[in-house]
């Protein structure tokens, strides 16, 4: 992973960061993100509930 800004080090988990890496890199490659929650959670390497918390806190940090 490319270096992360200490603002998003410092709000997200390491396994939100891996669900927020995946789908970054899908929205580059793709223009958007298609994949499923579990799917992207799979790709991660984590939960459901985890690649739901980070979009959830995503959405509220902006």
């Amino acid at each position: 992973m490319a270096a992360l800004p200490p603002f998003v080090r410092d709000h997200f988990t390491e396994g939100e960061r891996a669900v927020l890496y995946i789908i970054a890199s899908d929205c580059r490659q793709h223009g958007s993100c298609r994949s499923s929650v579990k799917e992207i959670g799979d790709r991660a390497g984590v939960g459901v509930t985890t690649v739901r918390n980070a979009l959830r806190r995503a959405r509220r940090i902006g």
